[in-house]
């Protein structure tokens, strides 16, 4: 019989070798002995829940990503996970299309993760699809004119036209 420890071990490296051989239906398949046998308080907890969280991403699956990305978010003491895991979060709710939701998130990224270069123009790029599908187009136009004082995108700038357009600013 395996230690109560070996089991974390063995869930947390079973998870991980499936999920870099892209196996994402078997990393969702023990989904619930994962749940079982490896908590909040677990060292493996920010690393096998952000690679669940992912694994029911890639199948598209965006209530349970946001689900696990949201736990977390919640749980996690390291600022690391946290902001992988808020990133992950907004991406799920945008395929969701879940506006309000996404909108908190947004705002709590914005003030908690200030000076984060890695998510940033991904987070600022849904949010504004958000916006635009929702037909926000005024906010959607301000959150593309901040993320183009930093990047120079083409998909960007074509979006601002297509909000310009749409407002018929253009």
């Amino acid at each position: 019989m395996l230690k109560e420890n070996s089991k974390e071990d063995f869930y947390y490296l079973k998870s991980y070798g499936l999920y870099v051989q892209n196996k994402f239906d078997d990393v969702v398949n023990i989904c619930n002995e994962i749940e079982k046998n490896i908590n909040e308080k677990s060292v493996y907890f920010d690393d096998t829940f952000i690679r669940l969280g992912w694994s029911f991403y890639k199948l598209k699956n965006y209530e349970k990503s946001s689900y696990f990305f949201e736990k977390v978010y919640k749980n996690s003491k390291l600022p690391e996970s946290k902001v992988q895991s808020i990133y992950g979060l907004i991406l799920s709710l945008g395929e969701l299309n879940s506006f309000n939701r996404l909108n908190h998130f947004f705002k709590e990224y914005n003030e908690k993760f200030k000076s984060d270069k890695e998510y940033n123009k991904e987070i600022y790029t849904i949010v504004s699809e958000s916006y635009i599908k929702n037909n926000k187009y005024d906010d959607a136009e301000k959150i593309i004119n901040i993320i183009l004082k930093e990047y120079k995108d083409n998909d960007l700038i074509k979006s601002l036209i297509s909000v310009l357009i749409k407002q018929k600013k253009y």
